[in-house]
């Protein structure tokens, strides 16, 4: 499936999951793993996905989102949180952790 496709089919299950079903399963995914699988949707999309938790919640999943904007994941990262999401709605269980995958970098102009 391609990141179009996975978009698409995570807001039709928010859409049409039971509420506290879609609540309980985007409360328990960690912020930055829902701000990564919301990147590229249209702000409405993302609005109707973020309204299904908690406010404090949603505050920071939009921090997230705009850091996760421009740290530059990879594609295949990006697929393989948004895929787990989707199949955790699909299947109502919690949401499989994902490793770091941020990496600290050496900082520019230093050869070590």
């Amino acid at each position: 499936m391609s990141r179009f496709e996975l978009q698409d089919t995570l807001a039709t299950l928010v859409a049409t999951r039971p509420e506290s079903q879609v609540q309980n399963r985007l409360m328990a995914c960690p912020d930055r793993q829902l701000a990564i699988a919301l990147l590229g949707m249209d702000d409405e999309t993302i609005d109707a996905i973020v309204s299904r938790v908690a406010p404090a919640k949603a505050k920071r999943v939009r921090e997230e989102l705009n850091l996760a904007a421009v740290r530059g994941l990879d594609v295949p990262t990006r697929m393989r949180i948004l895929g787990r999401l989707v199949e955790s709605l699909r299947q109502d269980q919690q949401v499989r952790g994902e490793r770091s995958y941020l990496r600290p970098r050496n900082p520019r102009g230093r050869g070590d």
